[in-house]
């Protein structure tokens, strides 16, 4: 009986000391981090041994370092003492992935050993933005909300939150605690020409030390509206008509627009058009003069075209000017006309001419001291055989002989007719030319003058 005594007294003194006296248990403070970051833990560390231990805990792991490597504590007989332990990377390089960190707590008799879960997170998986979009009116003011959203249970301070776009920039700062939520609005104001369409908006958010935690692209869409007005200006002068067309693009996108005019044919031949219209088509009743205009939004284009009667008409005068000089000059007031009549060849091949200069009153009244000159050439025989009327003076000069004629009173619409005859070879006829003859009179301070034609001398073949 003692014996069996004995032997159960020692079976329960090995079932004793087999159980361990320090029992580790823990609960993750921050058990998810950012790379680089630190992870907290609450280690609990109970004693059931019926005596006081002293405890040194440490880390076990060698990429990480414990805050309170080496510490001691002394727990009593049944009682738990804590440790708030802080584990930080070696590198701040870490890979996003789950990690398990080795924490040991060990007395005089034991050591015992806890696995420290953590999960080091991409920096792009920690936040998530929405935005809520719905389409722009350029007129009125807008804003734009972000809502956003830290998913993990880490600390995100002091982030930039950017909007961009070819509309408009922006930018705040938002810190967001572990798993916290948070709106923020940006006040948007476009120009009221704004084109519609559809324009990228990028988001971005990133933390102090530059690294990215949000890069998104969104898509702004900017709503249609307005027309383009057209405001018509008529003109109106003397002998002179037109318009002005003024385009304005009130709305918001590229917009064509036509604008035609109908002219008459006159109309459209004496008119100018700013700018050159895009199409022109000949009709039955003058000419249809279309501009087809596109304009970006806001733009203003201005289409001119001007009629001019004026033009025409002191073309017209001009052309009557001409004609009345013409007819003037046709109608000279002392008109006078030289022609040259071959008689006959003598023997040796002389010629034999007439030369018979006309003279008569245009000039609507009578003209006093009328004298007619003509010059005869030296390579011809000075003249004979005058007609009715004889020359007054007939003067050598070195280059030939000069005959003058004068009349005391030439009425209106007389005629006169003065000739002479004179001889050359045949031969130098092909080369000869006679010179104009010359009518003038004096009345007064006035003087009235006219010229032939010269003549020019052809052999007879």
């Amino acid at each position: 009986m003692k014996k069996g005594v004995v032997i159960a007294f020692l079976l329960l003194m090995v079932m004793i000391t087999s159980v361990s006296a320090l029992q580790l248990t823990y609960e993750p403070v921050r058990d998810d981090v950012l790379p680089g970051g630190s992870a907290v833990y609450t280690v609990h560390m109970r004693n059931e041994d019926p005596m006081s231990i002293s405890v040194t805990i440490k880390s076990l792991d060698l990429a990480w370092t414990m805050d309170k490597d080496a510490e001691k504590y002394t727990i009593d007989a049944g009682q738990t003492r804590d440790a708030v332990v802080t584990y930080t990377p070696v590198s701040q390089n870490v890979k996003p992935g789950s990690y398990g960190l080795n924490f040991q707590a060990s007395s005089s008799t034991e050591k015992q050993t806890q696995i420290l879960p953590v999960q080091v997170l991409d920096f792009m998986e920690v936040l998530n933005i929405n935005v809520p979009l719905r389409p722009l009116d350029p007129r009125r003011p807008a804003i734009l909300s972000l809502a956003l959203k830290n998913k993990y249970n880490v600390q995100l301070d002091n982030m930039r939150v950017q909007v961009q776009s070819d509309l408009f920039n922006g930018e705040q700062t938002v810190s967001l605690g572990p798993l916290g939520k948070k709106d923020i609005e940006f006040q948007l104001k476009l120009a009221e020409n704004q084109q519609e369409g559809k324009y990228d908006l990028t988001v971005r958010a990133s933390l102090p030390n530059n690294k990215i935690v949000w890069d998104k692209k969104e898509t702004l869409v900017v709503s249609k509206y307005g027309a383009v007005q057209q405001v018509v200006e008529e003109e109106q002068g003397f002998f002179t008509g037109g318009e002005t067309v003024t385009h304005t693009n009130s709305a918001n996108t590229v917009t064509e627009d036509v604008y035609e005019k109908q002219l008459g044919t006159l109309a459209y031949y004496v008119s100018t058009f700013d700018p050159v219209p895009s199409k022109i088509t000949k009709e039955e009743s003058g000419y249809r003069v279309q501009w087809v205009t596109s304009l970006n939004p806001g733009q203003r284009v201005v289409l001119r075209y001007r009629t001019n009667y004026g033009k025409p008409l002191l073309m017209g005068l001009i052309l009557l000017g001409i004609i009345v000089a013409v007819y003037k000059a046709k109608k000279r007031f002392l008109y006078i006309k030289k022609r040259v009549l071959l008689l006959h060849t003598e023997k040796g091949g002389v010629g034999i001419m007439k030369v018979v200069v006309e003279v008569r009153n245009n000039s609507g009244h009578d003209l006093p001291n009328v004298s007619i000159m003509d010059k005869v050439p030296k390579m011809i025989n000075a003249p004979t055989d005058f007609g009715m009327h004889k020359p007054v003076q007939v003067k050598q000069m070195p280059d030939g002989v000069l005959l003058i004629w004068r009349f005391p009173l030439l009425r209106k619409g007389q005629e006169i007719t003065v000739s002479y005859k004179v001889a050359t070879k045949t031969q130098v006829m092909g080369r000869m030319v006679l010179p104009r003859a010359v009518v003038k009179s004096l009345v007064g301070m006035k003087k009235y003058m006219g010229h032939s034609s010269v003549v020019h001398l052809r052999e007879r073949r």
